[in-house]
């Protein structure tokens, strides 16, 4: 997010049905440009300083990316509570806020930025000033105090983004998180009763057009965010390199006996016949390692599902274990070694049986922000087990966001995944990998395993017509539309 983008490459996210805003005017875009790169190189200096995120959260929001600016706002108060509360990241939020407010200090002196981190990090600077304000009375009072005027800061930026993604529902549980610590704000007070008359509003409307209860969930309970390429991401992200086309075939090699890919006459990647296909034959085995569904992990295990491809346990009689896992159950072995290479490494040892139940007969069952979290956990655990930036996992790397408005939830879409990376040893701050704009980009991923999902298809097919893309734009390739025919073979609309 540190790199410098073309204005012209400017998408933005914000998806709203009720806020209208004029956009930047060009000068004002190209001072935002440069400004989210100077705070995206701050954030990787002080990963800790609650007010680097809370800087580049203003300019993600102005930039038209709520839910960024949302994901950051979270990441700052995080740290806030980490420091007010005594948690255990406490030193290294205070040192890193020490930095930064002493950095601001010896900036307003004229000090260009080299001379300031020289003075920071080879002359000591920054401890002789930190040793100087220790001694003055009350100096941990004074700094916890600004982190709490900080973190309320963040709060009404959070509150701010999720308007900017009708997401009232959420708007009101942050609302009344923010009023729990800061009970006599009146501007928490203000949107709270803001929300609660929108909410009151368009439930009453929606309700008069009697839709399906599925619609209706998505109205009221939902945010919505519009899916783009972020301007920033490297080139090589939004494509594949012939090194993941090559990785593509070894596992698609694994699955069929008669489809390759390789480079079609109408430009991008195609999938071809191998051989003649006779009647019969088997295109695409369903097993791969990105297959979700609530009833993975129910008990007893006849009402199981395969933890890996979904197959119904009492319908293929067969139930097995990996022996460290004795809870989690697989059709077959072929299961279990596709488990063992991509995810099981990461999930070993750890219970997710609560987020399964949570899921199972969830409102919006797998649009629910339980589902979502389901989806992220399967895809983070196979990045981190993979190693590397995630975007270049072969399963996910060229997976180009389908444009136009999808769900979008705070607790599926941002708690729910730092949660899942920190409980996998990811440091959610420091590692910029997994920060917030690689983890929106899995949306197409995770809309592709709902499709699968509700359709009962091979997912393996419904990825390979993303596999298959490998545009360096998004406006060069089509939109994503998971096509099948009855044997499963992918197709292009």
């Amino acid at each position: 997010m540190d790199a410098i983008w073309d204005k012209t490459d400017w998408k933005p996210t914000m998806a709203s049905q009720f806020v209208k805003k004029d956009a930047p005017k060009p000068a004002v875009l190209d001072k935002l440009i440069i400004e989210l790169s100077n705070c995206s190189k701050r954030v990787k200096n002080l990963p800790y300083d609650p007010t680097s995120w809370k800087a580049r959260s203003n300019v993600l929001y102005q930039l038209w990316f709520p839910e960024l600016a949302i994901s950051d706002a979270y990441k700052g108060i995080l740290l806030c509570n980490a420091a007010i509360d005594n948690e255990a990241r406490r030193q290294d939020v205070l040192l890193h806020f020490g930095i930064a407010t002493w950095q601001k200090k010896v900036n307003k002196k004229g000090n260009t930025k080299a001379a300031i981190l020289e003075e920071v990090f080879e002359n000591n600077g920054y401890k002789r000033w930190l040793d100087g304000e220790k001694s003055k009375l009350g100096y941990e009072d004074r700094i916890i105090n600004s982190l709490r005027g900080h973190r309320k800061d963040l709060y009404m930026a959070m509150i701010g983004a999720l308007i900017d993604l009708d997401a009232t529902r959420e708007g009101l549980k942050i609302c009344g998180e923010a009023l729990e610590k800061y009970p006599k704000n009146k501007d928490f007070l203000s949107f709270k009763e803001g929300f609660e008359a929108t909410y009151a509003m368009v439930s009453m409307l929606a309700k008069q057009q009697n839709p399906p209860a599925l619609h209706l969930f998505l109205t009221l309970d939902m945010g919505a965010v519009s899916m783009q390429n972020y301007p920033w991401i490297p080139k090589d992200m939004l494509k594949r390199s012939s090194d993941v086309i090559t990785a593509c075939n070894e596992a698609l090699f694994k699955r069929s006996e008669v489809l390759e890919i390789r480079g079609s006459g109408l430009g991008d990647y195609g999938m071809f016949a191998k051989k003649d296909i006779r009647r019969g034959d088997k295109l695409l085995s369903r097993q791969c390692p990105i297959n979700i569904s609530s009833k993975q992990m129910r008990l007893p295990v006849e009402d199981a599902e395969c933890f890996n491809c979904c197959q119904p346990i009492r319908i293929v009689g067969i139930a097995s274990a990996i022996e460290c896992c004795p809870t989690v159950f697989y059709c077959s072995t072929a299961c279990q070694v596709i488990a063992k290479s991509y995810y099981h490494q990461t999930l070993h040892g750890k219970d997710y049986s609560q987020m399964y139940r949570d899921s199972y007969g969830a409102k919006g069952l797998d649009h629910s922000p339980q589902f979502t979290k389901l989806v992220f956990l399967r895809m983070l655990a196979t990045c981190v087990q993979g190693g590397g930036h995630p975007l270049k996992n072969p399963l996910f790397a060229g997976l180009l966001p389908a444009t136009g408005r999808a769900i979008w939830s705070l607790e599926g879409n941002i708690i729910g995944p730092n949660k899942i990376l920190e409980d996998f040893g990811i440091d959610i701050f420091a590692d910029l990998d997994y920060d917030a704009w690689s983890s929106a980009n899995y949306g197409t991923a995770e809309r592709a395993i709902q499709h699968a999902t509700k359709t009962r298809t091979s997912l393996l097919a419904v990825f390979w017509i993303q596999c298959i893309r490998s545009s360096t734009t998004a406006a060069k390739s089509p939109a994503w539309s998971p096509s099948m025919t009855g044997s499963g073979t992918p197709m292009r609309s």
